[in-house]
């Protein structure tokens, strides 16, 4: 999980430093505590509660939010092109701010041999992504490529950046 947060921030980074839309995609940093006290040793993962409206802007499979998470669809879409289409960054919740998402809990699927725990559906999950998935204005100022998978018609450009 650890690994898997560090991931998304990374590409989030990369995502941010483009700065389509006016909005950031942050994840929250998580922590790996030890319990001490038990046999054999437990671990557990930590984070800080993200104050505000908690919302779902895509699954890890093929369900999205139809309004009010085109940054967030848009970041899915950016994190599997950037990582030479090896990975994507799916199941994004949390907060929507006025200038950033802060999110938990993600997920990643990969074609690689690089397994990012139980959720990683491999190319089914990617696949399911974009059969579900509709370009937006922030994916084409991004310049992201339509995937073969995609049957939707994308989303109005002159749709309000979210």
């Amino acid at each position: 999980m650890v690994r898997i947060h560090a991931t998304c921030q990374l590409l989030a980074n990369r995502f941010n430093q483009a700065n389509i839309s006016g909005k950031e995609i942050q994840f929250i940093q998580i922590e790996m505590i030890k319990f001490i006290h038990r046999e054999p040793a437990c671990y557990g993962i930590v984070e800080d509660y993200i104050p505000g409206n908690y919302k779902k802007f895509n699954n890890n499979g093929n369900w999205k939010k139809d309004e009010d998470g085109y940054t967030a669809q848009a970041f899915s879409h950016f994190s599997h092109e950037i990582s030479g289409k090896n990975l994507i960054i799916v199941d994004l919740q949390g907060v929507k701010k006025e200038k950033k998402y802060v999110l938990t809990d993600p997920a990643i699927h990969s074609v690689t041999e690089e397994c990012y725990g139980s959720t990683d559906r491999n190319r089914i999950g990617i696949d399911e992504f974009f059969r579900a998935h509709q370009c937006n204005k922030i994916c084409k100022k991004l310049n992201l490529r339509k995937n073969s998978e995609q049957t939707n018609v994308d989303i109005n450009a002159d749709t309000v950046l979210n």
